[in-house]
Parts: structure tokens; sequence; C-alpha cells
């Protein structure tokens, strides 16, 4: 619906209404000013000189900010429709900021009914547009919604309201909209709310907004506070304390910056491209990320190995350290699946070469692995070793085909990475993926690994943009860059070229070009579901696979941290993420804190334990027998909760659910679990409460209104309550949620034997004796299993005294049998009888004490609809 924005709302957003004279337009409280340049002059002369207000303040708050009447942009040749509305602006003056565009053109689309899109570009030019990312572009116009929205002429302003509530989503009238070629701002008042995502950053669940600013733009760079990291994720969520919810998200690739002060208000400033908003409705936040993926693509399944336990350390020094690590490993009886290498192998750090001496036997080596159901997946890094001799391949053709990215005078540009000199792949050639597909195959010819873990794709570069330098251009240089460095600090100058532009507009989309590319290949390759693990991301980045939060270091701090970082990612349509556990940088072994990290990661969708090249192996197999058994007790209940974990990846697959769940997304209602960070879920299900403190002797944990059953004991614990847990030091607290029916296997020491092992089911009743779930099964590693329908689904429900197992798809032709079942919460009289499909008398036994009902099932095979009625 399209509504006049009236003069007078403007009067109730800004204070200073009907006064007048020059003076009177500064009078603003501290909380309502927009800081009129994110320099911030402490000048005044300056600052009044660019036409904005100065009354210095020695707090967060701004010095120099807009005038509530800074001239802006006036729409002129509107149109508008049901659902739509077009106009061209105009600039009523020119703002300070050098190549200001005086003409833009906007479009407002209502594409759903819980999406509005919003397009502003310049008139005249072209200007940069992120390709790939939008997998489900609409042309269409809705024409209904959830929400109501309309613009003001002059100055042009867009608002948006809920029409359930009423509460305004979007107002962009409380400040000055600019536009100019190298630089773009726009304010929006938010309602009450709690604000969720924005990365690739390091900080609490909650983001700040105390005046706090947030800076995009892919860099490598170790995880610290306050400081842009590997990715771009320019989308955040708006939890209002009833529980509704809504999202934003602003597709732009430039570097770039969210500014959040108290009202809240957020300020979004980029040095590039165009305005290309989407707003997300909800009204759930389950919701809202389900929207989200729906416009950029759902994420891929993992191969089911994949969510296995992973090892790995740079620096071992020859292929002998990595077989001492298998056998140490193997001979601890922890579940492990994969062995990584790092560029250890390569010669020289070359990618696609092995060293003939160190690591002589690899093929050999992998092939075993295999033999023993396990898996190899070796590193490769984007930077090609310059060798212009003609003797390494992949540069040699890489050159030959015009596919490296070249400096500003049309020379390839080389720059410093691990081989020395080295040149960038430029994956935006649409040559460049037929070529990364054939290394890719020469390679795996060479040595069979079953994945590819690619780094260093920020991109990275130990040279400050070349071994020559930058020009100083206005793209290497330019007036405003958002963040601590020079753009082109540690990676390539901004003045680079790529096919599809300058590497100023597509440099944070490096990682993702080059994890579609990797993605492709391998399914190519390998005509089975591939695993690529990628340092950098971007927006839309699930569908090609895996990440890893960076660089950390051996401390709590960065174990406490590693939750929201994962969190945040599910957030993002990421969902097959962790960090490095027990951190990637240590000088020393810290058994307790890896004792302690080692049973969370045991809960990360993706579990790799992995260091650096000057630290001790931290690998469990190094520790005490205390600490392996503790971490062999962790991945056992993983293991055995894998068919749970990958029917999960199923659902995140196919209609966007979140895998590892932040509280408030599932309770969204209860604002107890707004800003909890220590605790998280697996899907609906499972509660894991971790110890995350030095010498944590107990825990502290928020338990939703519903029942939750202690996994180890299967008691009933508190509801809607917090409750202190003893955590010995070998435990980490799991609650199963009432409600739910989870799949599990008894464990073994791979996937491959793990999947061997017949099914449990584990029933955890509601307050009304019921529960529900669901069971996806397939071979593993097929691409195509849904147009196939090479898959099994079963349905599981419970109701008072009566369970059925109902198949909706069984054309998985593998045998699926199951054994046992357990109802936890049965409050009813003790059973005399329970019957398979009424006829057939089963074995139980009830411990009435804790409602605990255990039942042998043996025979039945889950493929075939079957009941159960306790009697």
């Amino acid at each position: 619906m399209i509504f006049s924005i009236l003069a007078l709302w403007f009067c109730l957003v800004l204070t200073s209404c009907g006064t007048t004279g020059e003076a009177k337009s500064c009078v603003l409280d501290l909380n309502s000013r927009i800081e009129c340049s994110p320099d911030q002059p402490k000048n005044a002369s300056l600052c009044v000189s660019r036409g904005c207000c100065w009354k210095e303040f020695t707090g967060p708050a701004p010095s120099c900010f807009y005038p509530w009447n800074y001239p802006g942009y006036v729409a002129v040749k509107e149109n508008s429709s049901v659902g739509s509305y077009s106009a061209t602006l105009r600039r009523q003056k020119a703002s300070y900021w050098p190549e200001d565009i005086a003409e833009l053109v906007v479009s407002v689309r209502q594409e759903c009914p819980y999406r509005l899109h919003v397009r502003i570009t310049d008139a005249s030019l072209p200007r940069f547009e992120v390709p790939f990312v939008v997998k489900n572009h609409s042309e269409s116009i809705s024409p209904d919604a959830d929400f109501e929205w309309g613009v003001s002429s002059s100055p042009f302003a867009l608002k948006m309201r809920r029409k359930r509530t009423g509460s305004v989503l979007v107002n962009t009238g409380i400040g000055p909209f600019l536009f100019a070629n190298q630089f773009i701002q726009l304010s929006s008042q938010l309602p009450p709310s709690s604000i969720y995502g924005l990365g690739e950053v390091r900080d609490h669940l909650v983001r700040a907004t105390n005046w706090t600013r947030y800076f995009l733009f892919a860099r490598d760079h170790q995880p610290v506070e306050n400081m842009n990291l590997y990715g771009v994720h320019p989308f955040f969520l708006v939890l209002e304390p009833d529980g509704s919810c809504f999202g934003m998200f602003l597709l732009n690739a430039n570097a770039q910056e969210f500014l959040f002060q108290p009202g809240p208000t957020v300020t979004w400033r980029s040095i590039g491209g165009m305005i290309d908003l989407y707003v997300f409705t909800g009204p759930t936040p389950a919701m809202v990320v389900q929207q989200l993926q729906e416009l950029v693509g759902f994420p891929a399944i993992p191969p089911y190995w994949s969510l296995g336990f992973h090892v790995c350390k740079y620096g071992y020094h020859n292929l002998s350290d990595v077989q001492t690590v298998v056998a140490e490993m193997q001979a601890t009886g922890i579940p492990y699946d994969t062995q990584w290498i790092d560029l250890d192998y390569a010669r020289d750090k070359l990618i696609f070469t092995v060293d003939p001496v160190r690591f002589a036997g690899l093929t050999a080596f992998a092939q075993r692995l295999h033999a023993e159901d396990m898996r190899l997946v070796v590193i490769i890094d984007p930077a090609l070793g310059v060798i212009e001799d003609g003797s390494y391949e992949p540069y040699a053709l890489a050159k030959q085909l015009g596919l490296l990215i070249l400096n500003s005078t049309g020379d390839v540009l080389v720059g410093r990475v691990w081989p020395n000199r080295t040149a960038w792949l430029d994956f935006t050639n649409p040559l460049s993926p037929p070529y990364w597909q054939s290394m890719i195959a020469q390679f795996r010819a060479l040595v069979p690994v079953d994945g590819l873990w690619i780094d260093m794709n920020e991109p990275s570069n130990f040279a400050n943009g070349s071994l020559d330098g930058c020009p100083l251009s206005s793209v290497d240089v330019p007036p405003y860059a958002p963040g601590t460095a020079r753009l082109f600090d540690f990676t390539l100058c901004m003045s680079a070229k790529q096919h599809l532009g300058a590497h100023y507009d597509l440099h944070s989309l490096y990682g993702y070009t080059e994890a579609m590319a990797t993605y492709q290949a391998l399914a190519s390759v390998l005509a089975t579901r591939p695993f690529v693990l990628s340092r950098s991301t971007f927006s839309g980045q699930g569908p090609f696979g895996a990440h890893w939060t960076g660089d950390n270091a051996a401390t709590y701090h960065d174990l406490a941290v590693s939750i929201p970082e994962v969190l945040t990612f599910s957030l993002f349509g990421i969902p097959f993420v962790g960090p490095d556990i027990c951190g990637y940088y240590s000088d020393r072994l810290d058994e307790p804190l890896c004792q302690r990290w080692q049973q969370v990661g045991a809960f990360y969708p993706f579990s790799r334990n992995h260091d650096c090249f000057a630290c001790p192996r931290h690998d469990p197999a190094v520790f005490s027998r205390a600490m392996q058994e503790s971490t062999r007790k962790a991945y056992l209940i993983r293991y055995s909760l894998l068919p749970y974990l990958s029917t999960l990846f199923h659902r995140a697959n196919q209609t966007g659910e979140t895998v590892a769940r932040p509280l408030f997304v599932e309770f969204p209602n209860d604002p107890e679990t707004h800003a909890i960070e220590a605790q998280f879920l697996w899907g609906s299900c499972l509660l894991i409460s971790p110890a995350l403190q030095e010498n944590a002797t107990t825990v502290v944990g928020y338990f939703p209104r519903r029942p939750w059953y202690d996994w180890y004991s299967g008691r009933v614990t508190v509801s809607g309550e917090w409750l202190t847990m003893d955590v010995p030091l070998d435990t980490i607290p799991l609650h199963l949620a009432g409600g739910c029916v989870v799949p599990s296997q008894l464990a073994s020491v791979t996937t491959a034997l793990s999947r061997k092992n017949p099914f449990t089911l584990l029933i955890a009743l509601d307050a009304d004796m019921q529960a529900n779930g669901e069971l996806f099964w397939d071979d593993g590693e097929s691409l195509g299993v849904y147009a196939a329908k090479n898959y099994s689904l079963i349905h599981f429900t419970f109701q008072q005294d009566r369970f059925w197992s109902i198949p909706r798809n069984v054309d998985f032709n593998s045998p699926m049998p199951l054994t046992n079942v357990t109802v936890m919460g049965f409050s009813h009289p003790p059973p005399t009888q329970i019957l398979l499909n009424d006829t057939l008398p089963l074995s139980f036994d009830f411990v009435r004490r804790i409602g605990v009902l255990y039942i042998s099932v043996s025979g039945i095979d889950l493929r075939w609809p079957f009941t159960l009625a306790i009697l």
C-alpha cells in the first residue's frame, strides 16, 4: 500500500520542527544527531563549511552533525501503482563530497507479501551491481503484503511499517541521503530492538547500538574486536521486544560500514556501487533468515563424511608426521573421519603440486585412508607462483589464457604469498572455472583428495597492493575508506583489473567467486557431493560449502566468542561453520582449555582441530588419557546424533532453517533468550550449555518454557528458569527439548561405520504428551537426490500413548533397521503392554521415578510404516 508521509510526521521525528533559522536547525538531542562525516572533523570552521552543525561533545555522540533540514534529493517524474513506485531524484544542493551525483533513479517494489525491494542508482551512468548473489530475482509485484510503505517527495524519504502492530520498520527521513561517486549514505530509524547479524566481525551476538561502527571489507586479519575480517555480510535482523522480527539486506560489495546509535538508528555508508536494499518482514527470526535464503540461495547439503571430526595442522614436516597423527588418533578410539594437510605437502608451496621428497607416497596414503573409511582434504590457495620459464603449468596456462588479475597498466599484477612472487586467478573471467576444473582434475588424478580447503582468498597478499606498489588513484586512495587500514593493505591494489571490472568493486567477492568455481569443479570431477571450506565469504555463499572463522587463539575468550561467531553465520545462511578447535595460535599446550573446547567442538556444525606452523600439536592424541576419554565421550554423542544433524542440513537446504540455532530464533517471544550467546541449539531439539570459563565447575543456563530432559539421565529439568549445573571436566551439559523425536544411531569410529549401525529413536514428550520429528536419509554423497527422489524421509508422531512412523519417501533402497525407542517424560500409569502395529507384543522397561520408557523393537525397518500402542 502506498501512503503519503505528511509534514506532520517529519515534525514528530525531528525535535526542531516548527523552528526557523540556521541555528534552530541544529537543535537536536544527542541521540538524534547523524554525524556529518565519518572522518569526524574536530574543527568547528571545517564542520560549518560543510553545512553542518558544530556542538562539541566529549562522549561518543558526534560534535559535527547534520542539521535537520540538510538539503537532500527531491523526487520528480513520479510513477506509482499498487505495490510499486519509481521516480527521478534530483539533488537540491551539492554536498561536500566530490563527484556528487545530481540525478538518480529510484524504484520500490513490493515483490512478495514479506519483501520490499528498493533500488537507487545513477540516472545517467552505469554503476557496479553485485553479480551472482541473487539467485531468485523477481520482477513481479505482489498486490498484498503484511506491511505498508510510502514515500515523501521533498526531501525524498521512505517509510515502512508493519500492518499488524503499526511498528515503524524503516524511516529514512531522520537524516540526509547522500549519493556521490565514492560515498553513499542512508540513515534509518529502527524500532526498539535487539540487532543481530552483520559480518564478518567479532562481537557479541547482539550488536551494540552505543555509537558502534561495524566495518565490512574482506581482510586477512586475525579475529579481534573492532576489525573488519575475512568476509562481508551486509545483512542484519531487528528483533522487537514482542518477538516480531524483520531484516535488512544491503546488497553491496564495496567497502562499507554500519553505524548504530541509541534509538536505535542505523547509518549505512558505502564507497561504491548502488543502493540495492531488501527488507524482509518475517515476522519471526526464523522466517527472516528463510526469506534471505529464498533470495540468495539455500545452503548445500554437506557430504555425510564431512559431518565427522577433522584433524589438521600447519607444519607437518613430511608424510611420516601425518601418518603418525593418524595412527595416534586412531589409537585413542575417538571418532575421527578426515585428516587434513596444509600447504606443507606442496613443492615450494606451489598449489597443484606435491613435494616429491617430503610427501612421496601421498597417493598411497590417500588410498589407505579410503580403505579405512577415512578421507583426505588438502589446501589450495588462489595465488599462483610466478615462474616464467614455463615449468609450472598452472601459472603458464593461466597467463596464456589471460586469466590473471592485471594491474592498472594492463600487466599481470604480481604480489607475494607463500611461493614468493605470485599472481592471482580472476574467477570472474568465464574461462577461469573451466581452467580451475582442469587443474583440480589433474591434481586429483595424482592425489585422490576428497575435498578442498580454499584459504587466503580475501585475497591475501603479503605485499601491500603489489610488489610495485599501487598508483595514487581515487580508487586506491578514496576520499573515505571505512576501516582502520588502507584498502590495499595486505591485499591487491584496488585499481587492479578483473574481467567484470575494477578490484575496487569486486574485492570482497573474490572468496565467493573462488568458492563457486571450486564447488562446481569438484561436483564435476567427483560426481558426488562436494566439500569446500572457504575462509572468505559473501552473502549467499552457503550453496557453495563451509566456512571456518579463521586464525583464532588458544584462549578462553576465543572459546567463548566462537559460539556467537558460529550462530551469526547461521543467520547468514551459512550453517556449515566452526572455528579452529583449541585455537589456531598457541604457544603452549593447555589441556583443560582444549578439553573444554573439544567438548563444545563436538557440537559445532563443522568440527575441526587445527593449529599453526610453529605451535605444538594439540589434537587430542597428544593429551592425557582422561582428556582423550572426555573427548571420545563427546564425539560418540555427536556421531550417534549424525542422523539428526544430517536431517537438519536437509531442512536447511530445503527451507532455510538454521542448524546451530540461537535461542532467540526458537523462542523469540521469550525476552530472556534474546541476548543468550553461551548456549545454543541443534535445530529445535538439543540444547548445548558448555563450560566456557577457566576452572569452571558449574555453568548457568537458561531453559525456556517447555520440558527439558537431561541427556545423560533422561530426567526432566526446569522449565522457564535459569539453572546452575555442575560441569565435571569430562562432561558437557546437554538437554533434549520436550516435543521432539530425535533419530540416532549407535556411534562408531567413522561415519561410514556408524551408518551401518541400526537406528534408535529418542522421544522427548512435551507437557501434552506429544512429540514430532523426522529423519532424512540418503547415501550421504550423491548429487541430485531430490530430483531423483533417491532418499528416504520418515515422519514421526507421538500422541498420548500412541506412536506413528510414516515414510513420506522411501526411494533410497537401503535397509534402515530400528532396534530401540526411548520415551522420556511418560507420565501415564506404568504400561502393561506395548503392541507393534496393534498386534505384536514388544519387550520394554519402564523407570517410573524418572518417567523413562525403554522399548525394544528389533526387526523393524524404518522404510515401512509402523505404529506403537502403549497400553
